[in-house]
Order: structure tokens, then C-alpha cells, then sequence
């Protein structure tokens, strides 16, 4: 048998939501449940290295989402880069709003700072959605896909 692939090391900060202010006390209930169904789905994935899920936090002291929106994201993300040795940070952009609807996009940022993303078709459903996010993104990585989510909406 030869060698294993070299890991690749990623991590998920929580979602970044848009939600009706009726809404924003669930905002946070809604980003763990996304990130418990990615980091299980992923979770065992031959090559992919997720930072335990356990560990990461989702929300600051005031409850307030660690989100790509935060003001102290950038502490955050240099402390995966450097810390926790990752080859990107990863987040969901999701709408809540059916006054603003929004097909899912997955976000990647990587140690040099560029961004990129994908996208998914809004006529799915959120499962599908997802997982066509993340399969576009495990493509232009050239990871092993993964199955796809049970469905759910």
C-alpha cells in the first residue's frame, strides 16, 4: 500500500444568515444545526481534516454569531491559519428570508486572503442545495466528493 494523501485541513465558521428580525434570537440555533450536518457529513471524508466541532465556537460572549460578519472574524481566521494550521477557512451564506430569498453559497478563504465561492440552484431543496456547494468545492480541490445530504428543507 502506498503512502496516504497529505490532509487537506479545513475548518467551517458558523453561517452567515440573513433572517427576518423576528428571527434573530434563532439565527444562532440555526447556524449550529448547519454546522453539525456539514461537519458529520464531512467528518469522515478520506483526505478532508476538519478542526473537531466540539472546540469550535459558533457564537462570542454576548451571543452574538462568529460569522464572516463579525467584527473580531479577522482574530479569528488568522488563528485558524496560523494556530490551527489551515489550508482554508470555509462558511455558508444562507437567507432565512422570505422576503430575501437566496440560494445557499459556501465561501473558502485561503491564507493569502483571496475568496472563493459557490453557488447552488434555487429551485432545489436546502439539502440538495448544500450539497451542490459542496461538491463544486471538493471538485476545485480535486478531494474525493462525498455522498449526498439525506434530504431536507
Amino acid at each position: 500500500m502506498g503512502p496516504l494523501p497529505y490532509p487537506h485541513r479545513a475548518t467551517f465558521l458558523a453561517s452567515t444568515l440573513v433572517a427576518p428580525t423576528e428571527l434573530d434570537a434563532a439565527a444562532s440555533v440555526a447556524a449550529r444545526l448547519i454546522s453539525v450536518i456539514v461537519f458529520d457529513h464531512l467528518v469522515r471524508h478520506p483526505i478532508l481534516t476538519l478542526g473537531d466541532h466540539d472546540d469550535e465556537r459558533l457564537v462570542d460572549d454576548n451571543g452574538r454569531l462568529l460569522d464572516a460578519r463579525h467584527p473580531q472574524v479577522e482574530d479569528s481566521i488568522d488563528w485558524f491559519f496560523r494556530i490551527s494550521r489551515r489550508h482554508e477557512v470555509l462558511w455558508f451564506e444562507l437567507s432565512l428570508d422570505n422576503r430575501r430569498p437566496a440560494p445557499p453559497a459556501l465561501r473558502s478563504r485561503r491564507p493569502d486572503g483571496t475568496v472563493d465561492g459557490w453557488g447552488s440552484s434555487p429551485e432545489l431543496a436546502l439539502s440538495q442545495q448544500l450539497t451542490q456547494c459542496l461538491a463544486q468545492w471538493l471538485s476545485s480541490r480535486r478531494l474525493p466528493l462525498v455522498p449526498p445530504l439525506l434530504d431536507f428543507t
